[in-house]
């Protein structure tokens, strides 16, 4: 007996992992991305709402989150298809902080935005972290102020160039 895929359960659970995904592998350092999302995805309820009446099978949060998410991810992914035509850019930026609560993540500024992404650390302490290292960014410009990150390490401050600190 074959047995029948439901999509729509299947893409409840890979769009938000995708989303996710985009989530961590982006830096946004201007929040008018994110409205313009929420705008194009209010636009998409109001013509639902007033033409199509498909779409909103739940609550119009629900519809808005689910369709914010999806185009989250679509969003994430043709950015991360489209970074290999830029260079990559190095930033060395100081560690803020850091907690191993569950998942290792560290806090740093760039752009003069704070961000918080996962890294592990577990070899270290808290406090030599704080003290002694930095991060060591590898980043590609795909569109003016979003980022996509190549790679992330902990650097040693005695391993910084001088021009860098």
């Amino acid at each position: 007996m074959v047995r029948k895929i439901d999509w729509e359960s299947a893409m409840m659970v890979i769009i938000p992992l995708a989303a996710i995904y985009g989530f961590y592998s982006l830096i946004i350092t201007n929040y008018i991305y994110y409205l313009v999302l929420i705008v194009i995805a209010l636009i998409l309820i109001f013509i639902d709402y007033y033409f199509i009446k498909k779409l909103i099978k739940n609550s119009y949060l629900i519809t808005f989150v689910m369709i914010f998410v999806f185009i989250f991810a679509i969003f994430s992914f043709v950015l991360m298809a489209y970074k290999d035509n830029f260079k990559t850019e190095i930033f060395i930026v100081k560690l803020n902080n850091c907690h191993n609560r569950g998942m290792s993540t560290v806090s740093f500024k760039l752009k003069d935005k704070t961000f918080n992404r996962l890294l592990n650390f577990n070899n270290y302490s808290k406090q030599d972290l704080k003290d002694n290292y930095y991060i060591k960014l590898h980043l590609k410009q795909p569109l003016k102020k979003i980022y996509y990150i190549e790679s992330m390490n902990l650097i040693h401050r005695d391993s910084i160039p001088v021009h860098c600190k």
